[in-house]
């Protein structure tokens, strides 16, 4: 086989797509955001009179709705941000497949792997 190169630039676009992938395929990320539509779809039909669950202003249950529900965006911003202050990423990546493994280059990096070395790998879509 003869070895063929790659070259890419990972933009936030496509990084915030991967990353919002892979959490919502965990289970608790799953559950967390069921409890929060939960939370928010209590406190929106008690409001509008079609069931009586709370007595009060469900205060916690707003705040604790809002951020299950947001929690995940939270995350995806932080790692945008780390990825944004990393100047490396910012450059294009040339990755360069052959029969040994595969190379990574950037303006700043570069790493081998070799096959024998590779144990597991995960697609998400188209990633």
């Amino acid at each position: 086989m003869e070895d063929f190169s790659i070259t890419t630039r990972l933009t936030g676009k496509d990084y915030a797509k991967v990353m919002y992938s892979g959490l919502y395929r965990k289970p608790a990320f799953i559950a967390a955001t069921i409890l929060g539509l939960y939370f928010i779809t209590t406190i929106i039909l008690d409001r509008l009179d079609v069931i009586t669950y709370y007595s009060t202003t469900p205060y916690m249950e707003i705040f604790l709705g809002l951020f299950l529900l947001l929690f995940p965006t939270l995350i995806i911003l932080i790692a945008l941000r780390q990825l944004r202050s990393n100047r490396s990423f910012q450059h294009d990546i040339t990755y360069t497949i052959g029969e040994n493994g595969v190379a990574v280059q950037g303006l700043t990096f570069k790493g081998a792997f070799h096959w024998g070395h590779i144990i597991k790998r995960k697609e998400r879509g188209h990633f």
